[in-house]
């Protein structure tokens, strides 16, 4: 009952990034400015006037759906009160909130105009969403792929599974 009540105050924290972030002023060219040769077209000014102020929000937002997330495996996992490889849970949720740290401070840097080398050919903060950011779920996807018997499809379940098809089949 207590994991419930914590991913609901996770759901609330996320429900208060969010109405902060809406009820934030608008940054000044956040929706561009002119540009100076093609009347059509707007130039997006420098990152850090207008993202700076919003990053904290958005790494927020970020880690808590992460915690959100692996408190909802953790809730569908838990087998008689305990939940099984809990400790890997947490080292896939922080390896997943690392990746977004890391991809919001290069980020902070970037805006500031700081010196940007290339890392594989992107700067450092695509390079972080794309190697970071979307590769730290494939360790979730392997957990789940190589514990499966144990975690998901026990002989418990599959057990209990049959007697409710045997049931349902001698009620029809």
């Amino acid at each position: 009952m207590r994991s419930t009540w914590l991913l609901l105050a996770v759901l609330l924290l996320l429900c208060g990034v969010v109405g902060a972030l809406f009820l934030r002023e608008e940054a000044p060219h956040s929706r561009g400015i002119a540009h100076p040769e093609h009347g059509a077209m707007m130039l997006g000014a420098d990152g850090e006037s207008r993202h700076g102020e919003l990053l904290g929000l958005g790494w927020a937002f970020a880690a808590l759906q992460v915690v959100f997330f692996v408190g909802l495996l953790g809730l569908a996992l838990r087998r008689g009160g305990r939940v099984p490889m809990r400790g890997a849970l947490l080292a896939g949720g922080a390896l997943h909130v690392l990746a977004f740290t890391m991809m919001f401070r290069s980020y902070e840097a970037f805006a500031r105009g700081e010196p940007v080398e290339l890392f594989l050919g992107f700067p450092p903060p695509t390079a972080w969403m794309l190697l970071g950011v979307w590769g730290a779920p494939i360790f979730f996807l392997l957990l789940y792929v190589l514990r499966f018997r144990a975690l998901i499809w026990d002989a418990e379940s599959r057990e209990r599974f049959e007697r409710l098809v045997a049931q349902r089949r001698a009620s029809s």
